[in-house]
């Protein structure tokens, strides 16, 4: 293949390769080949009124692909999705991924988790799920999220999953 701009063949060639443009060549992921775990980093994600954890989606079969920015619900008691969305722009939302065999990837969830508002409402986080197309993979998640009393759907902040490089020891 010949390239008559350079910047266009460096940017064609250094792709990275976990990022799948024609979803046909790869299989989607099935929600029993994967694991979920969460990691609050031993409180990395607490501030004085925020808090998070990481998300880790460890592929246990064969290569497949996965959604970068997978929609993610948290739970309350009794099995209830808590009034809560992703508040990140749908400008930034990314493409597929490709997981190998061994691999996982990780994305960061924030949150506010003090009283921080005029008034608040306090929500009881018990469960967390990233839903595949057709399932989800629910994790316990025991955490708990402030929003402003006078919103009825309140938000967290969501980051693209990203591929860590080598091999999963989970």
């Amino acid at each position: 293949m010949l390239f008559t701009n350079p910047l266009l063949a460096i940017l064609l060639i250094s792709t990275p390769q976990q990022l799948v443009m024609d979803s046909s060549a790869v299989q989607e992921c099935r929600a029993e080949q994967l694991t979920i775990q969460v990691d609050n980093k031993a409180g990395d994600f607490n501030g004085m009124s925020h808090s998070g954890t990481e998300i880790k989606i460890y592929n246990n079969g064969p290569e497949c692909q996965f959604p970068a920015r997978p929609r993610v619900k948290i739970y309350g008691s009794e099995d209830k999705i808590l009034p809560l969305e992703n508040g990140t722009r749908p400008e930034q939302l990314a493409q597929n991924l490709v997981i190998d065999n061994g691999q996982y990837a990780v994305m960061q969830l924030r949150w506010v988790s003090s009283p921080v508002y005029n008034e608040n409402k306090k929500l009881k986080a018990i469960t967390l799920s990233v839903d595949t197309r057709y399932s989800a993979l629910k994790v316990p998640l025991a955490t708990e999220i402030y929003i402003p009393a006078d919103v009825k759907i309140g938000t967290f902040e969501q980051t693209p999953l990203r591929i860590v490089e080598g091999r999963s020891e989970h």
